[in-house]
């Protein structure tokens, strides 16, 4: 847990299944955040009577706002995935040390348990499923969360240490780590999506890569040796590599050269 997220100043933009997760938390933590979201207050009407006094300022509607002014009440923004700031609100974020981050990341620093972490073009949702009944038949205890359906930040603080946690992750929710570290984590491919909102190939190949930029040689990173896509993730690895191929073994790179 970082020290700035620590404090109170915190804003939620995106009232969502992701954001109301979050203000859950956050009334269960006596937190009371900021709420922004681009939809009118009258759409937004039972979830601010159901959390009437649980946030301390709401900024509703497309209208235009004032981020500064919004900026100078926080120190974090956790902001929902389906959501992308302009550029010139990142750079005043920047400037004024507010940190942007993710549900994910900002449950991550809460999390006691260890983490597999899955992300890929398809095959995600089946994967993390999977990979979720192997541990509970494996006798360890499993917590199954993220882009599946149910917010990492809901079942955070149902998990002890020893524990792990299964996490489907987008790309849009890996933009915005920071310190996310998983334990294992694996891409089950990558082949074109989400151009419009990743630029071009190169940028939606470094949103899926992050998944491993902060492991290290005690974590193990997973890709699809036949997806040429997932090698292009890796950037500089540190964590130990493995790769899954429906091809014979005998015709891999040893663990030496992959990781060389």
């Amino acid at each position: 847990m970082t020290e700035k997220t620590q404090t109170n100043r915190i804003a939620i933009y995106g009232l969502g299944i992701t954001g109301r997760a979050c203000l859950d938390y956050f009334v269960k933590h006596s937190i009371k955040p900021v709420l922004i979201d681009d939809a009118p207050a009258e759409k937004l009407k039972s979830i601010l009577e159901n959390y009437s006094g649980e946030f301390t300022k709401k900024f509703l509607g497309e209208e235009s706002r004032d981020w500064s002014e919004i900026l100078e009440r926080i120190d974090t923004l956790i902001i929902s995935p389906g959501i992308k700031l302009p550029q010139d609100v990142d750079q005043l974020a920047r400037k004024k040390n507010v940190e942007i981050i993710c549900e994910i990341e900002f449950a991550f620093r809460r999390c006691k348990g260890n983490i597999i972490a899955l992300t890929g073009s398809n095959g995600k949702s089946t994967t993390v499923t999977m990979i979720h009944q192997i541990m509970e038949m494996s006798g360890f205890t499993s917590h199954l969360a993220g882009n599946i359906g149910t917010p990492f930040i809901s079942i955070v603080d149902d998990v002890q240490t020893g524990d792990w946690v299964v996490l489907e992750l987008s790309s849009y929710q890996l933009e915005r780590i920071d310190s996310f570290k998983p334990n294992i984590a694996l891409i089950t491919n990558i082949i074109e999506d989400h151009l419009a909102r990743h630029g071009d190939m190169k940028g939606y190949i470094a949103a899926k890569g992050r998944i491993f930029e902060n492991q290290d040689f005690n974590d193990h990173a997973i890709i699809n040796h036949e997806n040429s896509n997932t090698w292009r993730a890796l950037g500089k690895v540190a964590a130990n590599l493995h790769a899954f191929t429906t091809e014979e073994t005998e015709t891999l790179p040893s663990r030496e050269i992959i990781n060389g």
